[in-house]
């Protein structure tokens, strides 16, 4: 930066928003752009720049230059949205510099304007400001205890960095694509948490990959219901879903949609699964019954589900809710939901199951709520299922007992069930 004294002309300007006169146009077609017949010329090193966010405080440097600026003339910086510039000026030189920081509503990009003017003619210059950025395709990984690597894709706007500070991650490749790190075996008695920071060359815009790492006891069990998880997605055709994200992914089972995740003795477990008018077809996997913490299980709106209700769903004894409706999924209702102890809420609408009601529907304790109406079910209804506490609970709405409200809706267009 040059230094001003006495005897030499000079300014400085710091502005957000800056009053200065209207050019009065370029009518020399042989003029560059911005430039006026008779007005200064204005040079700069660079017509685009890149800019810190407001939250690292650094600021950036435009070097620019004016040639053929009177003794009276003016040189003016007008910044652009959510940025703050200051100018200064060495006029003998004809060279100066502004110095640009981003606002904390900066966001992406903006520009600022430099003008120089002589009385009446000016002419400006626009440069082009846009945040500087370091951006990871994902920054949350999760491992089983025996570890292994991965690859995360990373895209930036300037040179960049990686390193991770935990002994058991290593970065082992750097390359214009991305990293590759890996994580090693974990022989202790707790899960581990720890990350890999991806930063710009100068370490001022960090971002953490957070990784996580199953303790070896509960392994096995967690990398079953991902694995379970996987398998249902392959056997309902999953890349047709509507809605499929992070599934398949190693992003942690409580990002994949309509998965969510509990704790149990520090590990975290899929206890519902919401499965919803997602374009699903095909046919219910025994994997299923590997999901052993299930509180809720929704399979609704998806006709192209088909054959019948898997036995392995007697293995989810920690549900409450089991809701299976509007698809194609046929048979008898199977004598495994008996195992269903803690269930509340059997909706079974809108299928196609067949047969009639079974009688261990009369043992199950905790059940109040329930649904059967638009299936293909026959016969006379067990006189017994009709002196149980849920089949007597009354609607709310109709104040019918539920069983009757049950029935009342019916089944399909020939089929019946009757008292």
């Amino acid at each position: 930066m040059l230094v001003a004294n006495i005897a030499i002309l000079s300014h400085i300007i710091s502005c957000n928003n800056e009053s200065v006169p209207a050019p009065s146009g370029n009518t020399d077609p042989l003029l560059p752009p911005g430039a006026v017949e008779g007005a200064p010329s204005i040079t700069v090193s660079e017509e685009a720049m890149l800019l810190y966010p407001a939250s690292v405080s650094i600021p950036s440097v435009l070097e620019f230059s004016v040639r053929g600026l009177d003794d009276d003339g003016e040189v003016f910086v007008i910044p652009g949205p959510s940025i703050s510039a200051a100018l200064a000026f060495e006029r003998t030189e004809g060279k100066g510099t502004v110095t640009v920081s981003a606002l904390e509503d900066f966001s992406v990009s903006s520009s600022l304007t430099l003008r120089a003017v002589n009385g009446d003619r000016a002419s400006e210059i626009e440069v082009d400001l846009e945040d500087v950025y370091v951006m990871p395709q994902m920054v949350t990984f999760a491992f089983g205890a025996k570890g292994g690597a991965r690859k995360v894709l990373v895209d930036a706007n300037v040179p960049w960095k990686a390193e991770s500070r935990y002994g058991w991650i290593s970065v082992d490749d750097i390359s214009e694509e991305g990293i590759v790190f890996s994580v090693r075996e974990n022989t202790t008695e707790y899960a581990r948490y720890g990350e890999v920071i991806i930063a710009d060359a100068e370490g001022h815009v960090p971002i953490g990959i957070y990784v996580e790492q199953l303790a070896p006891e509960h392994d096995d069990e967690i990398v079953g219901e991902r694995a379970a998880l996987e398998e249902i997605f392959s056997a309902l055709h999953g890349e047709d879903w509507s809605d499929s994200e992070n599934w398949c992914t190693d992003a942690p089972l409580k990002q994949w949609s309509g998965v969510m995740t509990n704790t149990y003795k520090g590990e975290e477990h899929v206890t519902y699964l919401h499965l919803q008018c997602l374009g699903a077809h095909g046919t219910l996997p025994d994997a299923l019954g590997e999901l052993r913490y299930l509180r809720e299980l929704w399979i609704i709106g998806d006709e192209g589900i088909t054959g019948n209700l898997p036995a392995s769903l007697g293995n989810l004894t920690e549900l409450r809710d089991l809701s299976i409706s509007g698809t194609s999924i046929g048979g008898e209702i199977p004598s495994c939901l008996s195992f269903l102890r803690k269930l509340e809420i059997l909706g079974l609408d809108g299928n196609c199951l067949t047969g009639n009601l079974p009688l261990f529907l009369c043992d199950m304790p905790a059940l109040y709520n329930f649904g059967f109406s638009q299936n293909c079910l026959d016969g006379k209804i067990d006189p017994s299922l009709t002196e149980t506490s849920w089949w007597n609970t009354v609607d709310t709405q109709t104040g019918r007992r539920m069983g009757e409200e049950n029935l009342l809706k019916g089944q399909k267009e020939g089929h019946v069930l009757w008292l």
